[in-house]
């Protein structure tokens, strides 16, 4: 349910769900998602440990590091202007 980056989705997570599933984000990223969701759940007397957590990734298969470039370009070309540089990692 949800995202972490919205205090409203936020605390409806920590108060109804059952699992939290991130959309995909850095190492660090997921693990201040997870921060965010553990304070919302101490604020409304919720054990965090009893919701399950997943991390939603993608992957990119091209037939050569050319071809990797120069669609990671064209996925830069479309990020909006505030969202952060880098947020998402690529791992070769």
């Amino acid at each position: 349910m949800g995202e972490a980056n919205n205090p409203v989705m936020v605390r409806a997570i920590a108060a109804h769900a059952d699992v939290f599933n991130s959309m995909p984000a850095s190492v660090a990223g997921f693990t201040e998602k997870l921060r965010v969701l553990e304070a919302a759940c101490a604020d409304q007397g919720r054990d965090f440990r009893t919701i399950s957590r997943s991390l939603e990734t993608q992957i990119l298969i091209a037939e050569s590091e050319a071809a990797i470039d120069a669609c990671l370009q064209r996925i830069e070309r479309l990020r909006p202007p505030d969202f952060a540089a880098g947020e998402l990692p690529v791992v070769r």
